[in-house]
């Protein structure tokens, strides 16, 4: 299970365990589903559902996926880790549909677990590590 981006994290939180000592963002709860912050950490962000860490993010370039892409890096870097046909390129629908995307490695054919890097201009803006959850666009809408 992918640990995410958080070598610098003083405490280890992984995709599925309960979403204890987070802080729930005010106004972003929908049903079973919230946005939680660790205040030591305040770049990362905790998507849960059903009281359950399903997805780890940060928009920080000071973090790192666990193969060392980080945010601010080209597009480039990632089919220099990855192959190329295995990443799943998703359209950002809010953003320009030629230049803004996702892509999402996964980590075996079941795609229960993975990486979402958020493409803009051939530039990493985000990194997430989730579940079946990161094909959301919109998080907990």
């Amino acid at each position: 299970m992918k640990v995410l981006l958080m070598a610098l994290l003083k405490m280890v939180l992984k995709i599925g365990d309960q979403a204890q000592n987070l802080k729930e963002v005010e106004d972003s709860r929908i049903g079973d589903c919230f946005i939680a912050k660790d205040t030591r950490n305040d770049d990362v962000e905790f998507q849960i559902m059903n009281n359950k860490i399903a997805i780890i993010s940060s928009m920080d370039n000071t973090r790192a996926s666990y193969n060392g892409i980080k945010i601010g890096d080209s597009e480039q870097k990632i089919y220099e880790k990855y192959n190329k046909k295995g990443l799943d390129k998703r359209k950002n629908p809010y953003g320009d549909l030629k230049k803004d995307y996702s892509l999402i490695d996964w980590d075996d054919n079941t795609k229960k677990m993975g990486t979402r890097y958020e493409i803009e201009s051939g530039y990493i803006v985000g990194i997430k590590v989730g579940d079946s959850n990161l094909t959301l666009m919109e998080g907990c809408a």
